[in-house]
């Protein structure tokens, strides 16, 4: 498997349109930070979050604490009744070591 390193290094060394961009080649990437950080192929933020025994307890995805992801919750509440105990949990024991 690719590193994500090494897909951005060879993405910026990439010139085989630099013939036809007045400016140079400056490619930009937009990737989640979840795909960045975690490893596996997850199709979306639900999948992602729902497989958090997965990457239990070094890291923990989560939703991004916005009002707007209110939808995501009523649509999603597996997340309050799993994750957010253990998590609760997770972090009172780090407080206390």
């Amino acid at each position: 498997m690719t590193s994500f390193a090494s897909l951005i290094a060879e993405v910026r060394a990439c010139t085989l349109c630099a013939v036809h961009l007045p400016h140079g080649v400056r490619p930009v990437l937009q990737v989640h930070p979840q795909a960045y950080h975690m490893s596996g192929k997850r199709s979306s933020l639900t999948e992602t979050v729902r497989a958090w025994r997965t990457y239990w307890p070094k890291l923990v995805p989560l939703p991004h604490p916005s009002p707007r992801n209110n939808i995501w919750l009523s649509r999603n509440p597996w997340f309050e009744k799993e994750l957010l105990p253990m998590l609760r949990r997770r972090v009172a024991e780090a407080l206390d070591a």
